[in-house]
């Protein structure tokens, strides 16, 4: 992990657990080709909710890693929208174990190809993951298992 500078670091922490959050460059475009990156016009306070809210509703792994989304909400329609450069809709969260600062980049679906030295399921979340998305109400039982298949949920 690259050293998190001050002026990466957002100022607020999570509403639930007070979890400090890093905007690291890597996966804003400063990495390299092959790493995942945020959409470049996706503002930092939304790349914030989307990890508050991974945080808010304990959406995690086994090993503690959070998953989150970005939902535009107007009135009774909700929409899942992407969050990254490979149409990603599902942001992966951690913390590395030297630094105090958690970080993330968007994960999953990647509809285009990927490098050729990955397998596309690795890019995955587990199931315990579709699973607390759905018990929170976040994703219909339908998306869920439309995203656990690579299907992107702007076809529904």
């Amino acid at each position: 992990m690259e050293v998190c500078e001050p002026r990466d670091v957002h100022p607020q922490a999570t509403r639930l657990n007070h979890l400090s959050y890093c905007f690291t460059p890597k996966h804003h475009g400063a990495g390299l080709k092959s790493d995942a990156c945020w959409l470049p016009d996706l503002p930092r306070l939304e790349e914030f909710a989307v990890f508050d809210m991974a945080d808010w509703h304990q959406l995690s792994d086994n090993d503690g890693n959070l998953y989150g989304l970005r939902i535009r909400q107007d009135n009774t329609f909700r929409e899942i929208l992407e969050l990254g450069t490979r149409h990603e809709m599902i942001a992966r969260f951690w913390v590395e174990a030297d630094q105090n600062h958690w970080h993330g980049h968007p994960l999953w679906p990647v509809l285009d190809k990927g490098p050729l030295n990955r397998k596309r399921q690795a890019y995955r979340p587990p199931k315990e993951a579709f699973d607390q998305m759905v018990a929170a109400n976040i994703l219909t039982e339908i998306q869920a298992g439309r995203l656990k298949t690579a299907r992107h949920l702007r076809n529904l």
